[in-house]
C-alpha cells in the first residue's frame, strides 16, 4: 500500500488498501514542497503578480459598473420629460439601467479598468523594487529617481481614471464604445 497525504479527514473517497495520515503540518509541508517543486521561485512571483493584477482588474470593473449605473441614472433623469416643472426618474429604471450596463457596456468597463489596473500593478512593482533594492538604500539620487517615477505613475493613473469617468458618462449618453467616448470626452 502507498502513503497518500489527505488534506481533509475523509476516508470514503480513498480506494481500499491505501493507508492515510491526517496531520495538518505534514499536509501543508507536502503541498508547499509540491508547489515549490512544480513552480519554482520565479513562477511563484509571476503567479503572484498575475493574481494581483486579476484582483485589481476585478475590483476596477466592479467600481466602474457602479459608476456607470449611477451615470446612466443621471442621463435618464436629465433627458426625462417634465411634468408640472418636476423631473422624475421613471419606475423600473434601476433594473433597466443595470441591464443596459451589463449587456451592452461591460467591454467598455473592462477596457477602462484594464488600463487602470495595469498602471496600478506597475506602481506596486515599483514600490516593491524601491523597498527591496539594496543599491538604492544609501544612494540619494536613486531614492529621488524612484520617488519621481512613483509620482509620475500616480499622476498617470489619476489621468487615466479621469479619462475613464468622462468616457463612461459619454458612453451613457451616446452609446459608443470606450475609445470613441474617451476621444469625445
Amino acid at each position: 500500500p502507498s502513503r497518500v497525504a489527505v488534506p481533509f479527514n475523509r476516508t470514503d473517497d480513498l480506494p481500499s488498501g491505501v493507508n492515510f495520515t491526517v496531520d495538518p503540518t505534514d499536509n501543508l509541508s507536502y503541498v508547499n514542497s509540491t508547489v515549490s517543486a512544480l513552480l519554482g521561485d520565479g513562477a511563484k512571483r509571476r503567479l503572484l503578480i498575475y493574481d494581483l493584477f486579476a484582483f485589481l482588474w476585478t475590483v476596477g470593473v466592479i467600481n466602474a459598473t457602479g459608476y456607470m449605473i449611477l451615470a446612466f441614472h443621471g442621463v435618464v433623469w436629465y433627458f426625462s420629460s417634465t411634468h408640472d416643472d418636476k423631473k422624475d426618474i421613471p419606475t423600473g429604471t434601476f433594473w433597466k439601467v443595470t441591464g443596459w450596463t451589463l449587456l451592452y457596456h461591460l467591454g467598455t468597463l473592462a477596457f477602462g479598468s484594464f488600463l487602470v489596473a495595469l498602471v496600478q500593478v506597475f506602481r506596486i512593482l515599483l514600490y516593491y523594487f524601491q523597498k527591496t533594492a539594496a543599491w538604492a538604500k544609501d544612494n540619494v539620487a536613486a531614492k529621488y529617481l524612484l520617488a519621481c517615477a512613483q509620482c509620475c505613475l500616480a499622476y498617470f493613473q489619476r489621468i487615466i481614471e479621469t479619462i475613464n469617468k468622462a468616457a463612461y458618462v459619454i458612453c451613457c449618453i451616446t452609446n459608443q464604445w470606450f475609445l470613441c467616448s474617451a476621444r469625445r470626452g
